[in-house]
């Protein structure tokens, strides 16, 4: 832009914006580090490899990041500020490149300490009934204390940041309109510490190794109790005795409680055995006419495994009576 124009366009500027414009500009001039930083920021353009990364959307990130950049650390006689205990849920400012984590988000404390400003997060989303997919690194852990909507902790996206990035500790608790700090449960700290066996350390979930592998193709997954065992899917757990027609295993957390998942014989030349497996775990809810809870599609394709079970034992006791009426036992 000629020097004549970038007058022309300070002028007609309101005062306030005038100063801090030409302030920005002796900055510009005066610092080797200022002055590179905005000639990359001029040139940023939107990636025609990801509709999404758009310039505006880029700039959009930077100017969070800066945000949290101004703040000045705080501390006070007992440390960092503002105050976060381990397991606490706290609201972030992310502001990160690419695929990281962007936007204000809840996450989860997982790691604090008080002499320290840097924190270690376990960014989280919502949970939607006809959208989420849950797999062994990202996963619903319901209801965090009396937060609104259940919480799908994203293990893949664990982080540090800095206290400055932090823009809200305590939550407003619908019931009486205060805020309160809101911790994880037990429970919710457990199916996490499955999730860091998986992410850390190597272990395998129930679905990967044992329901989604080919070992069996001639077998379908039944669980003992479906309701309770659905939600085992995708966390690591001990073997306590293995067969082709039965696995017994129980859970990290506690190895007293054991669970039965049976193989059940079916027919893989009528029926698809991936297909199958693939639409009961991935079950979403649906948006459009009927429509249906997750839990409805949970059911309706867990009982098309059944189905195929069923059908293979209608057909294999057919196929065993005699031709005389009476069953052969041979």
């Amino acid at each position: 832009m000629p020097l004549e124009m970038l007058l022309q366009t300070l002028l007609v500027l309101p005062t306030a914006q005038k100063d801090q414009t030409i302030l920005a500009f002796n900055k510009i001039l005066t610092e080797p580090t200022f002055h590179n930083i905005v000639k990359t920021i001029y040139l940023i353009e939107d990636d025609p490899h990801d509709l999404r990364q758009t310039r505006q959307n880029t700039l959009e990130r930077i100017r969070r990041y800066t945000k949290s950049a101004a703040i000045k650390n705080r501390k006070n006689a007992a440390g960092f500020v503002p105050p976060v205990n381990d397991d606490e849920m706290i609201y972030v400012n992310f502001s990160g490149l690419g695929a990281e984590r962007d936007l204000e988000h809840y996450a989860v404390a997982w790691w604090t300490n008080r002499k320290d400003d840097q924190i270690v997060v376990i960014p989280t989303s919502s949970y939607k009934d006809w959208k989420t997919n849950e797999n062994h690194l990202n996963f619903n852990i319901g209801h965090v204390g009396f937060l609104a909507k259940q919480t799908v902790v994203n293990m893949d996206q664990i982080t540090s940041i800095s206290r400055k990035r932090i823009t809200k500790t305590k939550h407003i608790n619908p019931a009486d309109g205060r805020p309160y700090y809101v911790s994880l449960s037990p429970d919710q700290k457990d199916r996490i510490r499955d999730g860091f066996r998986i992410l850390s350390f190597g272990n395998k979930s129930l679905h990967d190794e044992q329901i989604a592998n080919r070992a069996y193709p001639d077998r379908l997954p039944q669980f003992e109790d479906p309701t309770i065992q659905y939600a085992h899917l995708h966390r690591p757990y001990r073997i306590v005795s293995d067969t082709p027609e039965t696995l017994e295993y129980s859970l990290y957390n506690d190895k007293t409680v054991t669970f039965k998942l049976h193989r059940k014989l079916f027919d893989p030349l009528l029926y698809n055995k991936k297909q199958l497996i693939d639409n009961w775990v991935n079950a979403k809810g649906t948006t459009g006419t009927p429509l249906k809870l997750r839990q409805v599609v949970i059911d309706e394709t867990y009982q098309l495994l059944q189905n195929a079970t069923l059908d293979y034992e209608t057909r294999h006791a057919a196929a065993i009576i005699a031709p005389n009426g009476t069953i052969d036992t041979a």
